[in-house]
């Protein structure tokens, strides 16, 4: 994740503790322009989401990213290894 300053036009790469959750889709996601919007839950918190693709309601989801304050979702896990146990 990177973070832009008004300042400066220098990117600093920052790490931020929401990326690699897991949540749960509270709303179908639904196509707005390139992107799929809806809401999820993500440590008991609700939040803006989008993604890639169409996901379904009440699917587990894990944050991959952040841009402001929506969350950029997958399906898919960010560790290889709890993806595999789920399959």
């Amino acid at each position: 994740m990177k973070i832009y300053s008004y300042w400066s036009s220098v990117t600093i790469p920052v790490y931020d503790p929401m990326i690699g959750q897991e949540g749960m889709t509270l709303t179908e996601f639904k196509k707005i322009g390139d992107n799929w919007e809806g809401k999820v839950i993500v440590r008991g918190e609700n939040w803006r989401a989008q993604a890639s693709e169409a996901i379904d309601l009440n699917t587990r989801i894990w944050v991959h990213g952040i841009t402001g304050l929506t969350l950029l979702v997958k399906t898919t896990s960010l560790d290889p290894q709890q993806s595999e146990h789920e399959a």
